[in-house]
């Protein structure tokens, strides 16, 4: 019955945020669920979901579902495996040096509230395959990913810097 989900979900919005000063929205709808969490997803700053172990062969193949969520949206996705009635003792906050990556650490130093806080960036491949296929020698190749390497620990430093999580522990 979507009218006591509806009411289910208005309460448990209303407990977090009485708990954790954290505002979240809650919609019952029926149809593909990729679709509509896409859909409410969008121009989101996190996408908070519970854990659900996998419990069938497509889930331990595709996935579980809060794990397809991961590939399917852009925003970041926190997936949670009990409620959040206190601090979490250990948040990691992946995250890529662009547009928005502020709001994402800032996000996370606010959920670690003093605990444990990791950033995470990994740094993507890049041209490495393309320079290779163009006969570049190992050692320019290593040059560049040596540069890649220093400008990817200078943005994050920066970014650590501007959240002030540089000393939450990240």
């Amino acid at each position: 019955d979507t009218r006591a989900a509806r009411s289910m979900l208005r309460d448990l919005a209303r407990q977090l945020k009485d708990r954790t000063h954290v505002r979240a929205t809650t919609t019952v709808v029926a149809g593909e669920l990729r679709d509509h969490v896409t859909a409410l997803a969008a121009g989101k700053e996190m996408v908070v979901v519970p854990w659900q172990a996998g419990s069938s062969w497509a889930d331990r193949v595709l996935g579980t579902p809060p794990e397809r969520m991961l590939r399917w949206l852009s925003a970041p996705v926190l997936i949670v495996r009990r409620p959040a009635i206190f601090s979490y003792r250990r948040v990691l906050a992946p995250v890529k040096l662009e547009a928005g990556a502020e709001a994402q650490v800032t996000a996370a130093r606010y959920m670690a509230r003093g605990q444990r806080l990791r950033v995470l960036h990994v740094l993507e491949a890049g041209p490495e395959g393309s320079l290779r296929l163009a006969d570049v020698s190992d050692h320019a190749l290593s040059m560049h990913r040596q540069l890649r390497l220093e400008r990817a620990y200078t943005e994050m430093n920066a970014l650590l810097d501007r959240t002030g999580a540089g000393g939450a522990g990240a």
